[in-house]
C-alpha cells in the first residue's frame, strides 16, 4: 500500500519496503535530515583542532526553523528536562564501552536528557551496562539546560537533581 504525503519541499511517498533495499536504507533519511538540517556543516564550521565545539547548535537550528505558533507555544512554558537512561543490547564482544548489564546482556547505556514539550533530546553521555547513571545527572541537566534555545521560560538557578528514576 502506498500512500502520497504532501511537504512543503514536494510530494512524499509512504508504502511498503522495496526488497531491494537494504537494512541500511534508513540512512537515506538521515542524509536527507542533514541536508536540511546543515549538521554535518554546522558541526565541521564549529569543530576546533581539538574537536570542541560548542553544544546545542543544532537545537537552535531546528527550533528556529520550527513555525511561529509552535514556536511560542514551547517558549511560553518552562521547559521540562527528562532524563531517560536505557539499556541498548549489542551482538559484537568488539564494541566499546559496552559492558554485561544484570541480566546477563551485553549492552550500552544512552544517558539521553530530552526537552519533554519539544521531544528533542538536548544532551547525552553514553555509559556502559553496569555504571549508575545518577551521579553524571547533574553534569548532564547543566549541560542539557545551556543547550536549550535562547529565550525559554529557563529559572535563573540550576535545577537539582531530586531523583532520577
Amino acid at each position: 500500500m502506498k500512500k502520497k504525503v504532501a511537504t512543503r519541499g514536494g510530494r512524499v511517498v509512504v508504502g511498503d519496503d522495496d526488497p531491494k533495499l537494504t537494512g541500511h536504507a534508513g540512512l537515506v533519511l538521515v542524509a536527507e535530515l542533514d541536508r536540511v538540517l546543515g549538521i554535518a556543516s554546522a558541526i565541521d564550521d564549529r569543530v576546533g583542532p581539538i574537536k570542541a565545539r560548542r553544544n546545542g547548535q543544532l537545537v537552535a537550528r531546528w527550533f528556529a526553523a520550527l513555525d511561529s505558533e509552535r514556536r511560542e507555544a514551547l517558549a511560553g512554558v518552562r521547559p521540562t528536562l527528562d532524563l531517560d537512561p536505557t539499556d541498548v543490547e549489542v551482538y559484537s564482544r568488539q564494541k566499546e564501552a559496552m559492558a554485561y548489564n544484570h541480566a546477563g546482556q551485553l549492552v550500552g547505556r544512552p544517558h539521553p536528557v530530552v526537552w519533554a514539550e519539544a521531544g528533542v533530546v538536548v544532551a547525552a553521555d553514553l555509559g556502559d551496562g553496569r555504571t549508575d547513571p545518577r551521579p553524571q545527572a547533574p553534569g548532564l541537566i547543566r549541560r542539557a539546560v545551556a543547550g536549550l534555545p535562547p529565550g525559554l521560560a529557563i529559572p535563573t538557578h540550576t535545577p537539582s537533581v531530586v531523583a532520577v528514576a
